[in-house]
């Protein structure tokens, strides 16, 4: 193969694999905060939208955490479609008989952060990629397919290569320090 490893979620298929978690990556419901999310609504009324964000987030105002489910009516702003997440996110909502109803789609988790800053939508995110001050607030997915965790990723029958391992070695340290110093 071309590749010696690779992190991936947890929620890959494994065979043919060995996997070793390194660190959480909780995904987390993303959307403006209350004031945000108001300017997006109005300028929604604005351009004829029926401005229905705002009403649901002050519906969700109070919820720390909530169910997929609960957020499949709620317009949404998302990644490409070929990104793993926005695929995995998407066949969630296949599962669930639902399609997401998105806005936009856009390449960079950067962009899309702005957007949702600007009230224009929601998206599922892991919570490590949401600033803690940009206008955001976040709903923990209660859903077991969003308590995923990130692992290192090595073919099962072949032995990585020295520096590989030495790389692989110093990330599953950090990770047991990390995981150490929260315990």
């Amino acid at each position: 193969g071309l590749v010696e490893a690779g992190v991936v979620a947890s929620s890959v298929d494994p065979r043919g694999t060995q996997l070793q978690a390194v660190a959480d990556d909780q995904l987390v419901l993303v959307g403006a905060a209350p004031a945000r999310a108001a300017q997006g609504a109005k300028a929604d009324t604005q351009q004829g939208r029926n401005g229905q964000l705002n009403a649901a987030l002050q519906a969700l105002a109070s919820a720390r955490a909530l169910h997929f489910r609960d957020s499949l009516a709620l317009p949404f702003v998302g990644l490409s479609a070929r990104s793993a997440l926005q695929v995995h996110i998407d066949l969630q909502a296949q599962r669930l008989g639902a399609r997401l109803n998105y806005r936009l789609r856009v390449g960079e988790v950067s962009d899309l952060l702005t957007l949702l800053s600007q009230g224009l939508g929601v998206a599922v995110l892991p919570q490590r990629l949401v600033p803690t001050r940009r206008g955001l607030r976040t709903w923990r997915l209660r859903d077991a397919w969003c308590q995923r965790q990130l692992c290192t990723c090595t073919l099962a029958d072949a032995e990585p290569s020295a520096p590989m391992r030495s790389l692989l070695a110093a990330l599953h340290a950090e990770a047991a320090s990390a995981h150490a110093a929260l315990a």
